[in-house]
């Protein structure tokens, strides 16, 4: 079995809120993962990805650990289109101001 952490990703709006959960992502990739939701929220918006980074912010804190058999892996191009789809997701939560952003 492997575990992987349950990723909640924050609403930068108001901290105390989880837009959503995500996992499968291994733990040395959670990084990445973030890195890869900002390219994809940028695009999304329209401006680079410095300027969409500090709109993905993630939690960890009291994640449990999801096990999983050792041979159930999530493929780059699957944690890739996970990656757009929480940017679509995030966009569609942060609604008119994203758009100012």
């Amino acid at each position: 079995m492997r575990a992987y952490p349950i990723v909640h990703i924050i609403d930068p709006r108001d901290r105390r809120d989880v837009l959503l959960s995500v996992s499968m992502i291994d733990p040395a990739l959670v990084e990445a993962f973030v890195g890869e939701v900002a390219h994809e929220l940028a695009a999304l918006l329209g401006i680079n990805r410095e300027a969409a980074a500090p709109l993905v912010e993630i939690d960890q804190r009291g994640s449990i650990a999801l096990p999983v058999p050792s041979e159930f892996e999530l493929a780059p191009q699957a944690r890739r289109q996970m990656a757009v789809d929480v940017a679509r997701a995030l966009r569609f939560a942060l609604g008119a101001q994203a758009v100012a952003a």
